[in-house]
């Protein structure tokens, strides 16, 4: 490069600096939950429940109030790709959600969000989560319906998890969600 001019040198080097970020970003933010579980393991807690992360999410924020966990795919951010996040949400009442007193309220104010956000109602789910049960609501997108939304309150406990993104990880989200437990 020494037979360059500095200035055709310079726009050289923006131009192939300008080429590797956003390759860099293409090929590192889906492998980031794979790095982030080599890194710090599979398993996470929140509030008093442990659970093992679905492969490839990584945990992005993890406070007293609430946990998000994430799994991009290849492609992310520069390209609309399939993508799960996973929200553990810890009641500000502290009082423990009980299906014959708040499902009801639950139900209507997660339907007129997903509505909001152009969801429609597809169906209701319970499983089973050490010992409880967790009553949720799943709703799919109006105009693509492979984005997903489901909403789960757990009988008994603070606690709320939900879930948003494609349905390829549904089945991970079930599992992880049948996998918590309280310590």
């Amino acid at each position: 490069m020494g037979f360059l001019q500095p200035a055709r040198r310079r726009r050289l080097w923006l131009g192939v600096v300008a080429l590797i970020l956003p390759l860099l970003a293409f090929l590192v933010v889906p492998l980031y939950g794979f790095l982030w579980q080599e890194l710090h393991g599979d398993s996470f807690s929140f509030r008093e429940w442990t659970g093992k992360l679905p492969r490839g999410f990584y945990v992005s924020s993890l406070n007293s109030a609430s946990s998000q966990l994430w799994r991009l795919d290849l492609g992310r951010p520069i390209i609309k790709t399939p993508y799960g996040h996973i929200s553990l949400l810890a009641a500000d009442s502290g009082s423990a959600f009980s299906r014959e007193r708040d499902y009801e309220r639950f139900g209507d104010a997660v339907t007129q969000a997903a509505r909001e956000s152009q969801y429609a109602f597809s169906q209701q789910l319970q499983v089973p989560v050490d010992g409880t049960v967790a009553y949720c609501l799943e709703f799919t997108r109006v105009r693509n319906n492979a984005q997903l939304q489901l909403r789960c309150g757990l009988e008994g406990t603070s606690l709320f998890v939900y879930y948003e993104g494609h349905e390829k990880y549904r089945e991970a989200f079930l599992s992880f969600l049948q996998a918590l437990v309280r310590r």
